[in-house]
């Protein structure tokens, strides 16, 4: 996916870290979710992986449990606590040295460094943040450059149906769902050969 003005000119990211195709253009996702509106069936014909088009749609964030930054955050946490334990021991180690009131600053300094360490630990656990996008109220959706279909059990493009929609809704959006994997499947297994 990549995000084009209004003349198809791609706008500028400025991160440096984001996915390319294959024609070397930054991506600004390598998946987006939507929201499956009957606009999306308002389309004349059936429209398959690999084929461009083009809508507007409002960038929603979502809260997502995603393993991965789970796991980052968790690693950052378990870091610092580390941390703080072997300077906790350090002072154990070392407090003997120390009298009165020179100990009690230790103490104090210990403690300070401590709650910096939890302090800095939490800052860059935000950082890694637990949210994704979604395109909602998608409109004016067109096609754009339809991909030359490839014929296979029957697979071609057919007309969408409101009628088919608002009967059999579910099953339905599964059929549909299905032939896209089905043919996205048979163009992997061409590419192959």
């Amino acid at each position: 996916m990549r995000i084009v003005d209004k003349d198809d000119v791609p706008i500028k990211l400025t991160r440096n870290d984001l996915l390319k195709d294959n024609l070397g253009h930054k991506l600004i996702a390598d998946h987006v979710w939507i929201d499956l509106s009957s606009n999306w069936f308002k389309l004349p014909t059936e429209i398959f992986y690999g084929d461009e088009i083009t809508f507007e749609a409002s960038v929603e964030r979502y809260p997502i449990t995603r393993d991965d930054l789970l796991n980052k955050r968790n690693e950052i946490w378990e870091n610092t606590k580390l941390e703080n334990e072997n300077l906790k021991q350090s002072w154990r180690n070392n407090k003997f040295q120390y009298r009165g009131q020179l100990r009690y600053a230790k103490y104090e300094q210990l403690q300070s460094q401590i709650r910096q360490n939890i302090q800095l630990a939490k800052k860059r656990q935000k950082e890694i943040p637990m949210v994704d996008y979604g395109l909602a109220r998608m409109e004016k959706i067109k096609i754009e450059k339809l991909q030359p279909l490839i014929e296979y059990k029957g697979i071609r493009r057919i007309g969408y149906s409101l009628d088919r929609l608002n009967k059999y809704k579910f099953k339905y959006i599964n059929w549909i769902s299905k032939r896209t994997e089905q043919y996205k499947l048979l163009l992997s297994s061409k590419n192959q050969l």
